[in-house]
Order: structure tokens, then sequence, then C-alpha cells
């Protein structure tokens, strides 16, 4: 694989996107997994959520565990194919996330 070269600000930046989206994804994953209420959520990620839009409950826990290894992939050095692989989970969850409320209605 090629190896890209990157100026520091460029680190920065592609280090403060990397951190902000892993945060989400931690402290959603958190929620999922550990069936946390989420208080003020436009949609939210609990039990609520998932039931309200057919999803049996234990959807959650695999939803919460595949976000925080998706944060592990993320942060971790190296293994650029995992990183392309988390990132595409994040997507296909997040774009799930936005398309299935109007799905249900």
């Amino acid at each position: 694989m090629k190896e890209i070269n990157m100026t520091k600000t460029n680190k920065i930046i592609y280090w403060i996107a990397t951190l902000w989206l892993a945060l989400g994804m931690l402290s959603t994953g958190t929620l999922q997994l550990f069936k946390m209420k989420a208080e003020g959520a436009v949609a939210p990620p609990g039990v609520y959520g998932i039931t309200k839009l057919g999803y049996p409950i234990y959807f959650l826990t695999i939803l919460g565990i595949w976000k925080l290894l998706g944060v592990v992939a993320l942060l971790v050095p190296k293994f650029p194919l995992l990183k392309e692989w988390a990132y595409a989970g994040f997507f296909f969850a997040m774009s799930g996330g936005r398309i299935f409320p109007y799905r249900s209605r």
C-alpha cells in the first residue's frame, strides 16, 4: 500500500475529526450497550427508539459492541484496511439511523 505524506496541519485536522467521530461513536455505543436512557435526543438510540422502529432490544447490544470495536479500530495505529471497514460501518450505522425513522411512519 502506498504511503501518503501528510503535512502537520493535515495530521492535526485528521486526528481532530477522528477523535470527534470516535467520541460520538463511543458515547452512543455505550448508551446502546448498557441500554441507558438518552434525555433530549431527537432520535433516541435507546430501548424506546429501537422498539419504536420495530427491532428487537438485543439489536442494541449488537450495535453497541460493533461501535465500540469500530472506535478501537480507528484509534489503533496501522491497519488501514480495518480503519476503512470501521469508517464504512459507521457510515452505514449513521445513514441507517437517518433513514429508518422515516420508514416506520
